[in-house]
This record gives C-alpha cells, structure tokens and sequence, in this order.
C-alpha cells in the first residue's frame, strides 16, 4: 500500500472529508478507482479544492489521465473553474479519471505543488 512507503509525516495528513468520500483515481493496472492519500481543503457536492503529497510522476504512472477533462464552475471559492482550464490545455496540471462509472464522470487535476482540483463533468456523449 502506498500509505507504508510514505514518510510518518505524509501518513498523518487528515483523511479527505468530502461528502463523496475518499479521492479516488483509477489504476491503469487494473482499471478500478484506487484510493489516494489526500487532503480536502474545502468540498461541496460537486467539486472539492485538496493537497496531495503525491508526485505528478507517480500519479501519471499509475493512474489513468483524461485527455477530455473539462472543469465546471464550481460554488467554492478555491475552485477557479476557468484557470484550471486553461492550465489544463497549457499542460500546467494533470487530469486524473477517479469515477468511470454511470452519471457524471469525476476527475481530478493535480498540480506539480500537489494542489488538486476534484468536479463532476458529463460523459463526452451526454449534454
């Protein structure tokens, strides 16, 4: 498990406490969302602003990008819904698939400072 390879220090950071639950990303090993050590900041129902202690080079090795993301304005006032966008396309953070399932789809972009960004966006398909 990952927590055991982190420093003590790492492994205290408080658990996230949005009301979906734990951050969770999809493996590109098994294609299953994966728990990941995470921080919430600040959380509604549709979006959360966290901190992760996890690299950008682990995270992209190990978890499944979205090429598609597309961050939604979201009630909170960390979220900034238009710059993340834009540092999207400029390759500034990573998006993380952490829901495939029915409904909406729920990504994470991460940034290389380990500042992450959780929302919920439509499938490519729906409107």
């Amino acid at each position: 498990m990952i927590r055991a390879a982190l420093p003590l220090a790492l492994a205290a950071l408080p658990a996230l406490a949005a009301p979906t639950g734990e951050v969770r990303l999809v493996s590109v090993v098994t294609g299953e969302p994966e728990p990941i050590l995470a921080a919430t900041l600040d959380a509604n129902r549709r979006a959360a602003c966290l901190s992760t202690p996890l690299s950008l080079a682990l995270l992209s090795e190990t978890y499944r990008i979205a090429d598609d993301a597309r961050p939604t304005p979201a009630a909170l006032p960390c979220f900034d819904a238009a710059r993340l966008s834009a540092d999207l396309a400029e390759g500034r953070a990573v998006a993380f698939l952490s829901d495939p399932g029915p409904g909406p789809l729920r990504l994470v972009a991460v940034y290389p400072d380990g500042r992450a960004y959780a929302w919920q966006q439509p499938h490519l398909t729906e409107k």
